[in-house]
């Protein structure tokens, strides 16, 4: 994998009365990658709204059987996924905070010289209540 790489990230959330794919989302950046060991590291910079006022500093570490995704600067989160594993994050924005559970259903991961990509679907609840089921697909892939 080269340094400098290309992040798709499709979410896919599943709201009370509402279809698969109603709410899907996909968002395409460029990053960095690297290895630490045997976790891929992959950072990249979001923007949170359309005019690129408030963004988020993303690094996210894959290993063979976790996720975890760490945002910084306008929002601030620290999300694990495991498959059949439950954690706790607060979400913090400027307008306040929420604790958010997830409820880590399935988790796949596949490597390749110039790709990586991750599947994961679980079960979100924002302060103790329910509020979806998600699936995200995140690619990884080598710009030459």
């Amino acid at each position: 994998m080269k340094d400098k790489v290309l992040v798709t990230i499709r979410n896919d959330q599943v709201l009370a009365g509402r279809e698969a794919g109603e709410e899907a989302l996909e968002v395409v950046m460029t990053g960095s990658c690297s290895m630490e060991g045997d976790t891929c590291i992959v950072r990249y910079t979001e923007d949170l709204v359309e005019e690129g006022d408030m963004t988020a500093l993303n690094t996210v570490r894959i290993d063979g059987s976790s996720l975890q995704v760490s945002k910084t600067g306008d929002v601030e989160v620290d999300m694990y996924f495991e498959a059949g594993k439950r954690s706790l994050a607060v979400y913090t924005t400027p307008f306040g905070e929420m604790e958010m559970g997830i409820s880590t259903t399935f988790l796949e991961n596949s490597f390749s010289e110039d790709e990586i990509c991750v599947r994961v679907g679980y079960a979100l609840s924002i302060n103790g209540t329910v509020t979806a089921d998600c699936r995200m697909e995140m690619r990884v892939e080598s710009i030459l």
